[in-house]
């Protein structure tokens, strides 16, 4: 009976520890990865540098492996869900990123023409 015990811990915890090196998970926080790969994408439209350069030169910034970039973005692209609530991150990010438009000063724009036939004075 006292050997029944100890088999039936034993088992579980066998399988407890089968059932924890199995599950997936993200190596790299979302978060970061989101800015991770908005990085990525700045780099691509401002230089001339290689997708690898690019790659490496943004994961060197973050402290980031390749392994673990790697191992995220496969991890996302398994769930479609995740990956586009990430990927819509990544574009809120980017629209947060770029320079708001500069709107007119109203002072030093030139005087307009009311009508054809009548000038501001």
């Amino acid at each position: 009976m006292r050997y029944k015990k100890y088999l039936i811990i034993l088992l579980s915890l066998f399988i407890l520890i089968i059932f924890l090196n199995c599950t997936e998970s993200i190596p790299i926080e979302e978060k970061k990865l989101v800015e991770v790969y908005a990085e990525m994408v700045i780099m691509q439209d401002s230089t001339t540098l290689s997708a690898i350069d690019i790659q490496k030169k943004v994961l060197s910034r973050f402290n980031i492996s390749t392994s673990d970039y790697e191992k995220s973005v496969d991890y996302l692209s398994k769930y479609p869900e995740r990956w586009q609530n990430f990927y819509d991150s990544v574009i809120v990010y980017l629209q947060k990123q770029e320079p708001l438009p500069k709107t007119p000063d109203e002072k030093i724009l030139p005087k307009r023409l009311l009508s054809p036939d009548k000038k501001n004075l």
